[in-house]
C-alpha cells in the first residue's frame, strides 16, 4: 500500500505545473478512461497539480501542492477529462497536509487530503483509485 501511495505522490510531484507549460516532458496523450481516478487541482484558477480520487468527497495529492494556502476557496478540482481546461469542476471545502511536512528536500511526508463540497459523480471517466 505504501508503494502505491508513493507512486501516486510521485506522479503529483512530477506533474506539478503552471498553466504556461501544460505537457509532461516525455509524456504521451492518455485517455481518461484509462486513468479515471486522476483530477486536476487548480490554485487561484490556474492548473497547479494532479490528485487522485479516494472516494466521492476525498482527493489525495502532495503536500507541496497545497502548502502555500489551506484556504479552500483558493482551490478547485476538475475531473473526468485529460484536458486541464475541461472537465467537471468541484469546489473544495477543506485542505489538510501532513503535520510533519517540510517544504524542502527530501520532501518527506509530502501528502495531503482535499475534501470536496459535493460528491463526484462516478462513471466511465471518474472512479476512485483502486488500492490493495
Amino acid at each position: 500500500m505504501y508503494f502505491e501511495l508513493g507512486c501516486i505522490l510521485l506522479t503529483s510531484f512530477v506533474s506539478a505545473n503552471t498553466a504556461s507549460n501544460l505537457k509532461i516532458m516525455g509524456g504521451e496523450p492518455a485517455d481518461i478512461k484509462d486513468h479515471p481516478y486522476i483530477v486536476s487541482l487548480y490554485y487561484f484558477g490556474y492548473f497547479w497539480c494532479d490528485g487522485s480520487i479516494l472516494d466521492e468527497y476525498t482527493i489525495l495529492t502532495a503536500a507541496h501542492c497545497v502548502f502555500r494556502s489551506q484556504l479552500p476557496e483558493d482551490y478547485f478540482i476538475s475531473y473526468g477529462n485529460t484536458n486541464v481546461s475541461s472537465g467537471n469542476k468541484m469546489q473544495v471545502t477543506r485542505v489538510t497536509y501532513h503535520a510533519n511536512f517540510l517544504y524542502q528536500p527530501p520532501w518527506t511526508y509530502d501528502i495531503a487530503i482535499i475534501k470536496l463540497t459535493e460528491p463526484i459523480s462516478f462513471g466511465d471517466t471518474a472512479q476512485p483509485l483502486k488500492l490493495p
